[in-house]
C-alpha cells in the first residue's frame, strides 16, 4: 500500500459546461464530456500550435474519453472558473478522443505516436508541448489518470508550473529533477531522480531542484524523518510539496 503526496480540497466552483454529480453519484470535483469523437483531432491540434506560435505559450492536449470519470474531471476542471482562466491565459487547449486503448479500440493512436509515446497507460493523459512541438512533461502525462482523486489546488499549481516549462537544452526548467524518490538503509536515508536510481546520500546530490519538483509516491514503510527531508528541500526551492498522508513512522 502506498501513501501519496496530496493538498488540501479547496471549494469547487462550477461554471459553464462543468457540472457537480448530484444523488446516488455524488463526488467532490466537477465533470465535462468535450472528447468529441467527431472532429479530426490532428487538425484540432495543428490549429492548437499555430495558436500557440502566435501567443508563445504552451498546448495543453488531453488524450481521453468521455466514459471515463477522471477523464471527465479533468475536463470539469478546465472549465471551473479559477483553472479555466489559469488556461485560457497560458495555453491552448486541446481534447483528443481515445476510445477504449486499453480494451484494444484506441482512437486517434497517431496523434499520440506524433509526441514519441507509443503507450496510453490509462486516461486522461495530459501532454504539454511547447509551441516547437517538444513535449515537456513527458515524466508525469501518464500520471493523469487519477485526476478525479486531486483536489483543485494540485491541479492548479501543476498546471502553473506546466506553463513555464521551455524547449531547449538551455532552458534551466529542462533541467529540474522532476520527481524526487525517498527510501531509507539503516539509520540513515537515500534519494534518487528516478524509481530505480542511482540512490544519493543527501537530497541536493540530485542537482537542480525547483518549483516543478515533486515528491514521487513513497512506501508506508518508508521513516517519516526521509520524507520531511523530501518536502523541506521542495518547499524550500518554492514548490508545493504539501503533506503525507498517515505518517505513522518516525
Amino acid at each position: 500500500m502506498k501513501a501519496i503526496f496530496a493538498g488540501l480540497i479547496a471549494a469547487l466552483l462550477v461554471i459553464g459546461g462543468a457540472s457537480l454529480a448530484r444523488g446516488g453519484d455524488t463526488h467532490d470535483y466537477p465533470e465535462a464530456r468535450l472528447y468529441d469523437a467527431s472532429i479530426d483531432a490532428g487538425a484540432a491540434v495543428n490549429a492548437a500550435m499555430e495558436r500557440a506560435k502566435e501567443r508563445r505559450v504552451n498546448v495543453l492536449i488531453a488524450f481521453g474519453a468521455n466514459w471515463c470519470h477522471d477523464s471527465r474531471a479533468f475536463a470539469g476542471w478546465t472549465q471551473s472558473e479559477r483553472i479555466g482562466r489559469l488556461i485560457k491565459d497560458r495555453y491552448e487547449l486541446v481534447f483528443v478522443n481515445v476510445g477504449m486503448p486499453q480494451q484494444g479500440d484506441g482512437h486517434n493512436l497517431d496523434v499520440l505516436q506524433r509526441f514519441g509515446i507509443e503507450e496510453q497507460e490509462g486516461t486522461p493523459l495530459v501532454l504539454v508541448v511547447s509551441p516547437e512541438g517538444d513535449v515537456l512533461n513527458a515524466d508525469t502525462a501518464q500520471s493523469w489518470r487519477n485526476t478525479a482523486s486531486r483536489s483543485e489546488d494540485e491541479i492548479y499549481d501543476e498546471l502553473v508550473i506546466l506553463a513555464e516549462l521551455q524547449s531547449g537544452g538551455n532552458s534551466e526548467q529542462s533541467k529540474i529533477v522532476q520527481q524526487i524518490w525517498t527510501r531509507s538503509k539503516g539509520q540513515s536515508c537515500e534519494y534518487a531522480a528516478g524509481e530505480n536510481g542511482p540512490w544519493l546520500q543527501e537530497v541536493k546530490d540530485l542537482g537542480k531542484i525547483g518549483p516543478s519538483t515533486r515528491p514521487a509516491e513513497i512506501s508506508d514503510e518508508t521513516p517519516w524523518r526521509c520524507v520531511a527531508t523530501v518536502i523541506y528541500a521542495i518547499q524550500s526551492a518554492g514548490g508545493p510539496a504539501g503533506y503525507i498522508s498517515n505518517p505513522t513512522n518516525p
